[in-house]
């Protein structure tokens, strides 16, 4: 990807001149986008300059941070604000096993799962339940199954809808493995759609029939799903729902 400002200043370019991390004012505040996935390749226990990079950005932003209290503990919980009244819960385990967390949501309980040194998120809104999900196993909402799986795993629903009810999902996967989404809606030809997003557009590169039953969803992760963007809909509703993933791409803030 080479990357060419357009208004925006560059902040660390590579060896070549070629822009690597940029600022833009936008509004009251800055975008600064990093063409560099660094969470792909920097790993904190053996290479220090994530923490650099990072640390770097937060005086760039003027942000000093906050302590963590207590420091050592295995799993941290974060509250994120949102523009609604969604609340957000991201979760990291900093521990060397998985650990099986249970937390409140906007909603009641939520339980779900954090493999070594991963991530969770929880995004639920009260009267409603939990539109987003990322686990590393399965999930439990007020007690019940929401998603069964052994696999790394984030489930966003379409349209502020929650994962038990929404009529379309995005499906994330991160490894090879099985996924059960429990469901409510009555779908009548479920279909999932393997594609990614190419200049703004949807691009489908597989579109499989699933099979509900009993109110569930069952999906082999296998190598071509794997790391792959699925959406899960039904047949009939398929180009809506394309759409849909199109205007998210252009203006994510209506997720």
């Amino acid at each position: 990807m080479i990357v060419r400002p357009a208004g925006a200043k560059v902040l660390l370019a590579d060896v070549d001149g070629n822009p690597v991390v940029t600022e833009f004012a936008h509004g009251k505040g800055k975008v600064i986008f990093s063409a560099d996935p660094i969470e792909f390749h920097a790993d904190a226990q053996y290479q220090s300059y994530g923490h650099q990079f990072y640390t770097a950005l937060l005086g760039r932003l003027s942000l000093s941070g906050e302590a963590l209290e207590p420091y050592d503990a295995e799993v941290h919980c974060f509250i994120v604000p949102s523009q609604d009244k969604r609340q957000i819960k991201l979760l990291v385990n900093y521990g060397a096993k998985t650990q099986e967390v249970s937390l409140d949501s906007a909603d009641g309980n939520v339980r779900l799962s954090l493999g070594m040194h991963l991530p969770g998120v929880v995004v639920s809104a009260a009267g409603r339940g939990i539109e987003a999900i990322e686990s590393s196993g399965n999930v439990f909402e007020n007690e019940q199954p929401l998603i069964t799986s052994n696999l790394h795993l984030m489930a966003i629903s379409f349209g502020q809808a929650t994962i038990a009810t929404a009529p379309r999902l995005l499906l994330l996967p991160m490894a090879t493995g099985n996924v059960t989404v429990h469901t409510s809606h009555n779908f009548s030809k479920p279909v999932l759609l393997m594609g990614e997003i190419v200049d703004g557009r949807w691009k489908t590169y597989s579109k499989s029939p699933v099979t509900l039953k009993d109110g569930k969803i069952s999906i082999a992760m296998n190598d071509q799903y794997a790391l792959s963007m699925l959406l899960l809909c039904d047949e009939s509703d398929s180009d809506a729902t394309i759409t849909r993933m199109e205007i998210w791409m252009r203006e994510p803030w209506k997720l």
